[in-house]
């Protein structure tokens, strides 16, 4: 089946905003989360204090993103009631056409830039709600009042306050490592899986 051009075009510009997005995100995070450290006039190595060694953080940032990417990812590619949100991920899918490296390293820049900012820089200042609130509207939960776009608001609100949990208990290293694998994992299941799955079949009420 031939694809026209323009499709094309909107394919290898969304591909590049892709990679656009996890190369510089760490750059403006960054420089956000050390505005932030020193209008609160706290050190930025502080916010890697954990209550738990390094060898725990790590086991406890990959068990954690795994487990809860896996419930999340088999959730929307498989329950019914979720087939709204499904049909936003897959055409979002379906217009930048990552591949493995994509995936990769989009999910590594987001799970250590945005802990970084959200957990290590504005959630002490906040607290865990708020942050949450703001983390759910910085990714577009907020944007539409349609359903699709609400249960995407509600989802990342939730792992948000799993985050910022993990963070609260653990510590920020473990965050930033359950951020990234959670997202990973999540993301191999969409590539995977939604192929097999009707993008635009109806909500079940």
């Amino acid at each position: 089946m031939e694809i026209p051009m323009n499709k094309l075009k909107m394919n290898r510009l969304s591909r590049k905003t892709v990679r656009l997005f996890y190369l510089f995100s760490p750059v403006v995070s960054g420089g956000a989360s050390l505005a932030i450290f020193r209008m609160r006039g706290a050190d930025f190595i502080e916010a890697f204090q954990a209550r738990a060694s390094l060898t725990e953080q790590i086991l406890v940032g990959l068990l954690v993103g795994i487990g809860a990417g896996l419930v999340i990812g088999l959730a929307v590619t498989r329950f019914p009631r979720l087939a709204s949100l499904r049909g936003i991920i897959q055409q979002a899918f379906e217009a930048a056409r990552p591949n493995l490296p994509d995936l990769f390293l989009t999910s590594l820049s987001a799970g250590f830039s945005e802990e970084l900012l959200f957990r290590g820089a504005v959630q002490p200042l906040l607290g865990i709600w708020i942050t949450s609130l703001l983390f759910a509207l910085m990714h577009g939960g907020g944007t539409k009042a349609q359903k699709g776009n609400l249960l995407f608001g509600l989802f990342v609100f939730g792992v948000s306050l799993l985050l910022g949990s993990v963070y609260a208990e653990v510590g920020l290293l473990a965050g930033m490592i359950t951020h990234f694998a959670l997202d990973f994992t999540v993301l191999l299941q969409y590539r995977f899986l939604l192929a097999a799955t009707p993008a635009h079949e109806p909500d079940r009420p």
